[in-house]
């Protein structure tokens, strides 16, 4: 999708060789990922279980990643091979997801939930500082890439939440002195 772990994921997996198709809500985000490189971009509806199907040559998905909720999880069940993974770590759109019966049972999929916090009271110390390092080395190589929307003054702050309310792609920053940031 066109949420921050959206864009992270797609650019890890492009990393370790694995394709991705993401799901957005809108014309314009399907634009803008694909202008961002994403190879393969749905407008999240009901057509996306046929896409799919077409786009993995009828093999379908391994895993899907939810952020959403509601009726865009009972989709991306669709899209599942037998066996495969639905990990929901969000809910975005507040509406409560249904699991579809059809592909619980006759599909073997796998519905799993993900919360930080508690995968990190799972993880050793070392583990951890392992985690991390895998996820921070990338960046610090600028290997994955987050995208800034706009940088603000500490003094604009109050502009800086009121951009943040606003429909964008990448993150708002607040930062004593933009320019030392090195985001040009």
């Amino acid at each position: 999708g066109n949420s921050a772990v959206g864009q992270a994921v797609v650019q890890f997996a492009r990393m370790l060789g694995i394709s991705c198709i993401s799901l957005v809500r809108s014309d314009e985000r399907l634009k803008e990922l694909k202008n961002l490189g994403v190879e393969h971009v749905l407008l999240d509806d009901e057509a996306v279980p046929k896409h799919v199907l077409d786009l993995t040559s009828g093999k379908k998905c391994v895993m899907a990643l939810n952020s959403v909720g509601g009726k865009s999880a009972s989709r991306l069940a669709k899209t599942l091979c037998p066996g495969g993974i639905h990990l929901t770590f969000g809910a975005m759109d507040g509406t409560p997801i249904r699991f579809p019966t059809r592909e619980l049972i006759f599909g073997d999929v796998r519905f799993l939930g993900f919360w930080l916090d508690r995968w990190k009271q799972n993880q050793s110390r070392a583990g951890l500082r392992n985690a991390i390092e895998q996820v921070l080395q990338p960046l610090a190589l600028d290997q994955v890439r987050y995208l800034i929307d706009q940088t603000f003054k500490l003094e604009e702050f109050h502009m800086a939440l009121a951009r943040n309310q606003e429909s964008r792609m990448g993150k708002v920053l607040i930062a004593p002195d933009p320019s030392k940031l090195g985001l040009d």
